[in-house]
């Protein structure tokens, strides 16, 4: 195993690394006492976060887009001392702690701290804004993101001393990450390279490449019908963050399975090909800056597919190279695959992997009928670290940047298709984010997947997207149910499933009548996840009719109960299409999750104050009505926000409960819930 694969590795198991150029895990644990540990006095605490207009009011958080505002919080719980306190807030540049302890004096990035009062009780009362809008950098050094520390400077002193508060005393307090979509510091250079028909490329590098060492190696993979050519964007994009990306021709064949084949081949091949040859490729501008142990593979459409193929051959040892094995490849991510060769052939195992698919493409637009079109069952397969991103209104060719075929254009029946200048922005700054990660620890980006009120800006606000995240399992996480087994009245992890909830069902996610119009008598309709007949990825559903309360409740095995160590709630939701209370509701749903402690205290937050389950894409055909495709959200609650200002006792949790109608969300509805995890 290389030293790379070790470092990939840990990251998937812990969603904790050491991010670069000051950035520090975005993931820190949120706190329930005060920790003193800056100096005698000083209080560390994680104070950063976002206002919410509903209950808890506010809630912690790491990473912010440089376009939204930052407050601070506190409650006379998490601070006794401070309560009805006047102190300065200090936003200062990120220090290790040994810097802090060396030289406490504070320096505000803003020119001067802001005068901040705590005269109420809860955190709601005491949510104060000390950054607004635009006000803190975010680009940084290397273009993605700057880390800060904020101060509550309480005695006036202007130095962190006895009495004061700190968030990022040993990690950074906040990030602040600038618009994705921007291209990044580095100039880009271009450069074609020929060494026969199938060793063609298109490499885009930054100009400043001999003052950057080695980087990380983007490999793209064009599909059947487009060309090497057909991802500029993409290549000029990630090369202005100190990428080198290089985009090559692809014997995709006759674009079915066997050309998935023939593609994967050459992916490996150019892949090999351009690692052994940098000392003469383009006259060597290359040589000695390729990271072998850093490589993303990127396909589109056949090259979708292949990506997945290729690592799956890697992974088995029937692909071998001297310049790199299944441990270097850091990312694998398909952009509307198809998916001809079923799981045993294409399966990603536990590399990162994404998908990236549109709801108005023509090609591979998950239709209901088996076959090749069904590439969410891609995303499904995945054991590690997998991310998908759903663009409503985005065609297969609006995700290249080359002329359109009749499949390439989006299908008509498609509302609000947002063409090239709506989808490229989301395949640029998703891609950055990604790459970001799983090459450079970036974990400042991991909020991007796992929290759906945050997207990055520079995307159109007209382009609904819908993402999902479902992580490897790390030390100490624990997944309450994944509805894979156990059956209805027992979780899959052996605790009680209670449903009081009409139509509850556990299912196969397939579709099994090959129309999405809604009938009654298959309750997976919508669900095209499960592809493949092997492919058995299974979800819970139910719904409500308007005037209807109910709940599904799952109960947390004795073992588990003690929750005060975890971090997140994390599950995944989504509408099912077509259905009368979905056509009905015709909008966003939301609902309630409640935890409730072993001497019968609760604690009930709308889902809403956190992300929502998109109204299903309004696309039509494949039988009467309006929707396509059941899209999932992944939605994550800090736990923490579950307790502040109440007696919940987060060390003996014994159910979680998903609350639907009355005052709980959306007045009616029918939804998929899977993957409810507890995060650590």
């Amino acid at each position: 195993m290389s030293a790379r694969s070790f470092v990939r590795l840990w990251l998937g198991a812990s969603l904790v690394a050491c991010a670069p150029s000051g950035l520090d895990d975005p993931l820190d644990p949120v706190p329930t006492p005060p920790i003193v540990a800056p100096g005698p006095g000083v209080l560390a605490l994680d104070l950063a976060g976002r206002a919410l207009s509903a209950d808890p009011g506010f809630t912690l958080v790491r990473t912010f887009d440089a376009a939204q505002p930052v407050y601070v919080a506190l409650s006379a719980t998490d601070a006794p001392d401070l309560a009805g306190a006047t102190c300065d807030a200090y936003v200062v540049a990120d220090r290790p702690a040994e810097a802090w302890s060396a030289d406490p004096m504070l320096v505000d990035v803003r020119g001067a701290p802001r005068a901040v009062a705590f005269t109420g009780a809860t955190r709601a009362e005491n949510t104060v804004e000390v950054a607004s809008a635009g006000e803190l950098d975010g680009v940084g050094a290397n273009g993605t993101g700057v880390a800060y520390d904020v101060v509550l400077d309480c005695d006036g002193d202007g130095a962190l001393s006895a009495g004061d508060a700190i968030d990022g005393f040993d990690g950074a307090g906040l990030y602040v990450v600038p618009s994705l979509t921007d291209p990044g510091p580095h100039a880009v250079t271009e450069v074609t390279h020929s060494a026969g028909p199938w060793r063609q490329h298109v490499t885009y590098y930054p100009s400043d490449l001999d003052d950057l060492g080695q980087v990380p190696l983007v490999m793209v993979a064009h599909g059947f019908g487009h060309e090497l050519t057909f991802y500029e964007h993409i290549g000029r994009h990630l090369a202005s963050y100190g990428y080198v990306v290089s985009s090559f021709r692809n014997d995709v064949g006759q674009g079915e399975g066997n050309g998935t084949r023939t593609a994967a081949t050459t992916l490996f091949e150019n892949t090999e090909h351009l690692l052994a040859n940098q000392a003469t490729v383009a006259d060597g501008v290359l040589d000695g800056h390729l990271d072998a142990s850093r490589i993303v593979w990127i396909g589109h459409s056949t090259g979708g597919e292949c990506v997945v193929h290729a690592y799956k051959r890697l992974h088995d040892g029937e692909l071998a190279s001297d310049w790199f094995d299944a441990g270097d490849i850091a990312l694998v991510s398909s952009l509307a695959p198809v998916s001809f060769l079923g799981r045993a052939a294409s399966m990603p195992y536990d590399v990162p992997y994404h998908l990236i698919t549109g709801g108005a493409d023509r090609d591979t637009g998950n239709y209901p009928e088996d076959g090749y079109t069904q590439n969410l069952s891609l995303f499904e397969r995945a054991t590690g670290n997998r991310h998908l991103t759903y663009i409503h209104g985005a065609g297969h060719g609006d995700l290249h940047a080359g002329p359109q075929n009749w499949l390439d254009s989006p299908d008509p029946l498609g509302p609000e298709l947002i063409g090239p200048a709506g989808a490229h922005p989301v395949v640029l700054a998703y891609h950055l984010a990604l790459v970001e990660l799983y090459t450079r620890d970036n974990t400042a980006m991991l909020d991007f997947f796992e929290r759906s009120d945050l997207r990055p800006s520079g995307i159109p606000a007209s382009v609904t997207i819908s993402t999902e995240y479902r992580p490897a399992l790390a030390n100490g996480d624990f997944v309450v149910d994944d509805f894979q087994s156990g059956g209805t009245d027992t979780s899959s992890s052996g605790g009680p499933v209670i449903a009081d909830v009409p139509g509850y069902a556990e299912i196969r996610m397939s579709d099994e009548d090959g129309s999405y119009a809604w009938t009654g008598g298959q309750p997976a309709n919508g669900m095209t996840r499960a592809g493949a007949p092997a492919d058995d990825a299974r979800c819970a559903v139910f719904e409500w009719a308007p005037g209807e309360e109910g709940s599904l409740e799952l109960g947390i095995v004795e073992a588990e109960r003690d929750l005060s160590d975890d971090r997140y709630l994390l599950f995944r939701i989504g509408q099912g299409t077509r259905h009368p209370y979905t056509v009905a509701l015709d909008g966003p749903l939301s609902i309630g999750v409640t935890l409730r402690d072993g001497a019968g205290v609760s604690r009930t937050l709308g889902t809403a104050a956190y992300g929502v389950a998109n109204r299903p894409y309004q696309r039509t055909g494949s039988g009467p009505g309006a929707g396509w495709a059941n899209e999932l959200e992944t939605l994550r609650i800090p736990l923490a926000d579950f307790a502040v200002d109440t007696a919940l006792n987060l060390a003996d949790i014994e159910a979680i409960r998903f609350e639907v109608g009355g005052a709980h969300g959306s007045a009616q509805g029918r939804v998929a819930l899977d993957d409810v995890m507890i995060l650590r």
